[in-house]
């Protein structure tokens, strides 16, 4: 829990009332009641005894979680080991060792996840077990894993450094200088400060490193290089050096020559640069490019698994399948819509195709029947039946109606045999 900070540098738990709560003052300003100290042994002493025991206050949790260079536990050991000096973080493991546990864990103290780890797996022994906070060990050890690891150096024997970056501009350089005066190092008056700033560069380079402490002049020899100069040779003078050739000499002198010169020798088609195939993944052999994205499949994936034989997929699945590393999608068969109209089309035209069928098909099979091509046999609606004088007139007396008289005798009826008696469509 983050509180702001108080005119009362300690808070108390009722409204300014009972036990003190102890807080800690975070970067930003804020103060924190989650913190931990850490008791720590410097290098492989006995942790039990008192005098190898250091102490890191104040070890926020908020605080290691907002750092983001690392350098936060690195910083609380200078302080807390002054004056003897540390090498670099990235030199040191904190190695601890959890009640009752039969292993350690190294811990890079310039990693905040894994120091962060290590606060939290802390607070959750005190929490279960608070006179756990005294039986864990915790030890500053150099990173090795031979077995020499214990003759290594834990402090470093070089005095601290002054200059902590690099003096290879002017402005850098001019800044060591500045601060040198400031401090008010011997052999550095108004004057001879004055004098340095009308230096050329390279003069500065040398004042400025006769200037730096002695064991860290081998840090800065970049100080006394000496650059070549660059000349400027002529074309000619790099041909007749042999640095070029003539076909170089001629590019050079006459870049548009050159570029026609090189369109003349192209050949096409060009070489296409081959990639890895996304289906098989072999190397230099792929040169179908997906629709999609940048990769590409080989002639032979393409024809195995996009190809026309049956079965196989479409080439828009490409980037679905192989490229984004779906798999094969799942299609479902759904029937296509019914078209109503055209149904009852058909099926109209097929009523009248089967009635022309009935209307020109003969009712029975007999041989005496006229065959359709016969001029006597039409159909009701079609042609004539048959000439007027093979029908037997209205006006006759056989020929009666069915109200009327008596109807022709038998002999004088058609028969149903004979090729004029007609049916009421057409077939006999």
């Amino acid at each position: 829990m983050v509180v702001q900070i108080s005119e009362k540098k300690v808070r108390r738990k009722y409204f300014g009332f009972g036990p003190k709560i102890p807080t800690v003052e975070l970067p930003d300003g804020t103060s924190t009641e989650e913190f931990q100290d850490w008791v720590v042994t410097l290098g492989w002493a006995n942790p039990k005894r008192k005098k190898n025991q250091l102490t890191v206050p104040e070890l926020a949790r908020d605080a290691i979680e907002s750092d983001r260079e690392g350098m936060l536990l690195y910083e609380a050991l200078i302080v807390a080991v002054a004056p003897r000096i540390l090498f670099d973080a990235d030199y040191y493991w904190l190695q601890y060792q959890m009640p009752d546990a039969p292993f350690t864990i190294n811990v890079e103290i310039d990693k905040p996840d894994q120091v962060l780890r290590a606060y939290d797996e802390f607070s959750a022994a005190i929490a279960k077990e608070p006179r756990d906070a005294k039986r864990i060990i915790r030890r500053i050890v150099p990173r090795s894993l031979l077995r020499n690891a214990r003759t290594l150096p834990l402090f470093d024997t070089k005095p601290a450094k002054v200059v902590k970056s690099s003096l290879r501009t002017r402005s850098l350089m001019t800044g060591y200088l500045c601060k040198l005066y400031m401090e008010g190092a011997p052999h550095m008056a108004i004057e001879q400060f004055d004098e340095i700033m009308k230096y050329p560069l390279a003069d500065t380079m040398v004042e400025t490193y006769s200037r730096l402490p002695k064991h860290e002049k081998p840090d800065h020899q970049y100080l006394l290089e000496i650059k070549p100069k660059k000349k400027k040779t002529s074309l000619e003078e790099r041909y007749v050096s042999g640095e070029i050739d003539l076909t170089e000499y001629s590019d050079l002198k006459f870049p548009e020559r050159a570029k026609k010169r090189k369109k003349k020798m192209a050949t096409y088609p060009l070489p296409e640069e081959k990639f890895t195939c996304v289906i098989c993944c072999k190397p230099s052999r792929a040169d179908i490019k997906c629709m999609e994205c940048t990769h590409r499949a080989c002639v032979s994936c393409v024809r195995d698994t996009f190809g026309e034989d049956e079965g196989n997929k479409a080439f828009v699945l490409l980037h679905h399948m192989y490229c984004l590393k779906l798999g094969q999608p799942i299609v479902r068969s759904v029937p296509g819509p019914i078209d109503h109209k055209a149904a009852h089309g058909r099926g109209r035209h097929a009523k009248d195709e089967a009635a022309a069928h009935g209307r020109t098909q003969p009712r029975s099979s007999s041989d005496d029947r006229p065959s359709l091509s016969s001029p006597t046999a039409k159909g009701s609606r079609g042609g004539s039946r048959s000439s007027s004088d093979d029908r037997p007139s209205l006006s006759s007396p056989t020929a009666k109606g069915p109200r009327g008289g008596p109807r022709s005798s038998s002999d004088d009826r058609p028969r149903l045999s004979s090729p004029t008696a007609k049916g009421p469509r057409g077939g006999s």
